[in-house]
């Protein structure tokens, strides 16, 4: 009897790619043989579409790449609508929920599932935070993200704008206001850095007592570079970014204060992503 197969497409900044192959490990786990598709990439390059990167390779993840015939297969099969006779699934943005998933039974027919999305659901994060961490150190070949002291009221603060401008989801001077009100009040010998792809509006009135301002370029390794610094805050103002959702949940320790918007977006449907333990603050 054959082994059912899993594809899963790697797409978007590098907080997306970390739930996609956590979505695949996931997938793994169940005993199904699972293939990561990062072609996005090549194109991109080709192209000039995006700036993204694969930030790491999916070998650092103990996942597969999926092979050109296998692709080849399955992506003419997908246009001649041939799926159904070759038992093949194409499931696009799909949602994952980890207490009632159709997405991960078992019992389904197709021999293969194509799976396309991004996988934003804060169990299926906080399940996979080990899997995650020992990733980027064998990446890295170094224990950088277990080797750090936090200094006590230290917090990042991140700032993503670019595409979220023309999205019309870029946060507010007044939420940053607000969390930073939030953070002098509640937390002992409060210091922020910010962490941002946008240093024009991180130079606002609003932010000249930041100890630092890391500004990301979308280059490989700088972006990775940025996140592993991120982890060795104490607390975080994550906004509305898997980026810095992710290294907050990596980095926190029982005494960090996690600050996050909600809704997540203003004007389209916002990831499951809240935790009783974060602060939230109106996005407005």
């Amino acid at each position: 009897m054959f082994k059912k197969i899993a594809i899963v497409k790697i797409i978007g900044g590098f907080g997306n790619q970390l739930f996609q192959y956590s979505f695949a490990n996931k997938l793994k786990q169940t005993g199904i043989r699972v293939f990561v598709d990062t072609s996005e990439y090549k194109k991109n390059k080709e192209t000039n579409i995006t700036k993204r990167n694969l930030e790491i390779d999916p070998y650092f993840f103990n996942l597969k790449k999926v092979g050109k015939f296998l692709k080849f297969f399955v992506d003419i099969s997908t246009s001649l609508r041939l799926n159904r006779r070759l038992n093949i699934n194409n499931r696009q943005n799909v949602i994952f929920n980890l207490q009632n998933d159709e997405n991960l039974d078992l019992n389904v027919k197709s021999y293969i599932n194509k799976y396309e999305g991004y996988f934003q659901n804060i169990d299926l994060l906080r399940e996979n935070i080990e899997f995650i961490k020992k990733s980027i150190i064998r990446y890295q070949k170094s224990d950088a993200l277990n080797n750090f002291k936090k200094n006590k009221g230290s917090t990042a603060l991140h700032i993503r704008r670019t595409d979220y401008i023309d999205m019309d989801e870029a946060l507010s001077l007044e939420f940053y206001e607000n969390a930073l009100n939030f953070c002098r009040k509640n937390i002992e010998n409060f210091n922020y850095s910010i962490f941002t792809d946008d240093k024009e509006f991180s130079e606002n009135e609003l932010f000249k007592d930041a100890k630092e301002v890391f500004v990301s370029y979308q280059e490989k390794n700088n972006t990775l570079n940025d996140f592993i610094n991120m982890t060795t805050y104490e607390n975080f103002i994550v906004g509305n970014s898997t980026f810095s959702l992710i290294a907050s949940q990596i980095g926190k320790i029982d005494s960090s204060i996690i600050l996050v918007a909600k809704p997540w977006f203003r004007n389209q449907k916002s990831p499951d992503l809240n935790h009783d333990s974060w602060i939230t603050l109106k996005n407005i």
